[in-house]
This record gives structure tokens, C-alpha cells and sequence, in this order.
């Protein structure tokens, strides 16, 4: 194992007594790779990859590579300085790419950008104390230019992708940014991940289809026996959940007492309407602590 990187750092770790090293260039283009097939999911894949292909270009800068020599342990020697904002770079980087274009392009990419490490930060000061409001954040600009000093890969710096109109009034805003945020930490966790601990990357199973989880919540459902007027009560719930599986997709309600299988029954109606309106990506269940007050 070479015991010398040959560019700059996005990660390292000691294995077995020998340093590995996960390159940028190698990091950004697994994340972009990553967000864009998440984003795809809702026409948003390019944008996607332009966020993951500059979300990390601070640690191009000097600074950081010196940091992280010396968190790692790889160099004791290296100087340690102070905190590096290397989120900040890719987010001013993408506010100047996009600057002669819609300018709502360019801040939802800087908002995404800048946050994938510390959450979405509000524009303008909210009283909260200790949050220091974007605006402010990005007055000062000098992370970028640490960031050129380091020579970034040029093809990932000048990238350009399909970026499509984004969706929505305001509120179609705010959420698109949102989906967005999830797709970049995502594919940012994982990628990081598949380097520093490629066992655990590995254990991450393939999501089951439809078809095959209601078939294993059909399985565990058969096991249940209507042996009295509860049990049998909640079987016509039951069924009755799966009848309306064929509806034709929208909102639903359901409303039953307590003790009466409301979730397996919604559970099994979730997953037959998905299987057979070929909804084929996921069900998400939420349950608020106020369902059970009601």
C-alpha cells in the first residue's frame, strides 16, 4: 500500500498498520454520482450532481490539507490551524458560476452546499443564539480563493449538467431544496462510508421490492387467528383496508379505535396500492405522538 498520497485528502484512515487515502477528486465524483441517482428520482438529477461535485471543494485549500494530516495522525508534524469552512467554497463557487443566470438556481445550490455538514441555515439573522445567519456567513470570501490556490481538478470545478426550472411556487421551493439537501448528505454519508468502514458499507441491504414485503407482511398476517370478537373485528378492518387498495390513488382516511390493527392494516394497504399503481420506490409511514392522544 503506498504510504504517500499523490493528491489532495478528502479522508484517511490506518488499516492493518497502513494509511489508505480517499482522494477529492475521487470523493466528489462518488457523491455526485450518488445525489444523482437519488434526485433523479424527481427530474433534479443534475442538479444533484453539481451539488455533490462541489460540496466538498474546500478541502482543496491548503489549510485543510494540513488540517486533516494532522487530525488523521497521518502527519503530527503538519500545522493545525483553525476550523476550515470547506463547505463554504462550494457553495460561493456555485454562486458565481451561476451569477449571470436565475439567481434562485444559484442560491438553492449555495443553501444545499453550505449546509451538508451543519443543517439548512436561515438567510437573515432569527435571534437564534450561536446561528450565524448565510448572509453573513458568506461575506467573507476568502475560502474560495484558498480553494483555486489548491489547484482544484478543473473538469470538476468547470462541470455543467442539465439543470431544469425548479418546480413549485414558494413552497414547491422550500421543499425541492429540502429533497435536495437529503440527496446530497445522503450520498455524502455513504460515500464517506464506503471509505472508512467498508464492512458497514457492505451489510446495507438492497431495498426489497413491493411485491416481496406484501408478501412477508402477508405471511406474518396469516399467523394471526380470529378466535374472538376483537381479533375478528379487526380482520373486516383489515380486509376492508385491502379492498380499497385498487382505488385509484389519492388521499385516504382511516379511523379506528384503539386496539383495532390500524397499523397493519394501513401497512397492508399501503403496500398492495403501491404494488398495483407500480409505485414501486418506497412507502414512508410517519405516526405523530398525537395518533395515540386521539
Amino acid at each position: 500500500m503506498n504510504q504517500n498520497p499523490t493528491g489532495p485528502l478528502a479522508h484517511v484512515s490506518l488499516t492493518d498498520g497502513e494509511w489508505r487515502f480517499h482522494y477529492v477528486d475521487s470523493h466528489l465524483q462518488g457523491v455526485a454520482s450518488g445525489a444523482d441517482a437519488f434526485a433523479s428520482q424527481w427530474g433534479a438529477g443534475g442538479w444533484a450532481h453539481l451539488a455533490g461535485l462541489w460540496h466538498d471543494l474546500g478541502k482543496y485549500s491548503h489549510r485543510f490539507q494540513q488540517r486533516i494530516r494532522n487530525r488523521s495522525g497521518f502527519d503530527p508534524e503538519a500545522n493545525l490551524d483553525t476550523h476550515v469552512d470547506h463547505a463554504k467554497a462550494g457553495a460561493l463557487w456555485a454562486l458565481q458560476r451561476f451569477a449571470e443566470s436565475d439567481r434562485s438556481q444559484a442560491y438553492a445550490l449555495a443553501y444545499v452546499i453550505a449546509g451538508h455538514h451543519t443543517g439548512l441555515a436561515d438567510w437573515s439573522a432569527t435571534g437564534t443564539p450561536g446561528a450565524m445567519p448565510l448572509s453573513q456567513r458568506f461575506q467573507t470570501k476568502h475560502e474560495l480563493a484558498e480553494c483555486m490556490d489548491g489547484a482544484p481538478d478543473q473538469t470538476i470545478l468547470n462541470a455543467s449538467a442539465a439543470v431544469p426550472e425548479i418546480p413549485g411556487s414558494k413552497d414547491g421551493y422550500a421543499l425541492w431544496v429540502r429533497m435536495m439537501f437529503s440527496a446530497l448528505v445522503d450520498a455524502d454519508f455513504l460515500d464517506t462510508e464506503t471509505f472508512m468502514n467498508p464492512a458497514q458499507a457492505a451489510m446495507r441491504p438492497q431495498l426489497a421490492s413491493m411485491d416481496a414485503l406484501k408478501a412477508k407482511l402477508g405471511a406474518h398476517l396469516e399467523a394471526f387467528v380470529a378466535d374472538s370478537d376483537l381479533n375478528r373485528a379487526r380482520a373486516k378492518i383489515l380486509v376492508a383496508c385491502r379492498a380499497r387498495a385498487a382505488w385509484a390513488p389519492g388521499v385516504f382516511t382511516l379511523s379506528v379505535p384503539t386496539g383495532g390493527g390500524k397499523t397493519l392494516a394501513s401497512m397492508a394497504f399501503a403496500l398492495e396500492h403501491a404494488a398495483l399503481h407500480k409505485k414501486h420506490r418506497r412507502v414512508i409511514v410517519a405516526i405523530p405522538y398525537t395518533s395515540i392522544i386521539e
